[in-house]
């Protein structure tokens, strides 16, 4: 099995090693705004969770085959999603970012069984990656661009508290 997108979340897949494609987008994630390059994730503990990023947070359960607003709505005042990150053994632990197309704040936010929860303490930049520790599922990383900021953080409690850990590195857009 094969996934694919191109341009604002249009997602794909292939039973027969990419021969054959076909749209595995969802009725309500045509209707939503998404990035250029929507977001989609695999769950590591389970190949038939999938979540997919638009103005709301998409989750299917069955392999792309048909999916449900996992977030019960849009995440951030209709803001599309940039980047999402699974929880190594926790399926329905998620942790996604937001583009302020709509707002002037940009977010990180963890969406736990539908529970959304923005989490405070990062900059209010774009947060261009987020990635659980593979053996430390507590501890999340978010890699933030722009200048004058820090850039590299760290949380050990699933996102309660965070810690920048550039460490000296230069200040530039990562």
């Amino acid at each position: 099995v094969m996934y694919g997108s191109s341009q604002y979340l249009n997602l794909y897949k292939s039973v027969d090693g990419g021969e054959n494609w076909y749209n595995i987008n969802g009725n309500e994630m045509y209707s939503e705004e998404a990035c250029f390059n929507g977001p989609f994730e695999i769950a590591p503990s389970d190949p038939n969770t999938m979540y997919a990023g638009a103005q709301s947070l998409h989750r299917s359960d069955d392999a792309g085959e048909s999916w449900t607003n996992a977030s019960l709505g849009f995440v951030a005042d209709g803001d599309p999603i940039l980047t999402v990150a699974i929880h190594p053994s926790n399926s329905d632990l998620v942790f996604c970012s937001t583009a302020p197309l709509f707002s002037n704040t940009a977010r990180v936010l963890k969406v736990n069984a539908e529970n959304v929860t923005q989490l405070s303490g990062l900059p209010n930049r774009l947060c261009m990656d987020i990635a659980f520790h593979p053996t430390t599922p507590g501890t999340v990383y978010a890699v933030f661009a722009g200048f004058n900021t820090q850039h590299v953080w760290q949380t050990t409690n699933d996102g309660a508290t965070w810690t920048a850990i550039d460490n000296g590195l230069p200040d530039v857009p990562t």
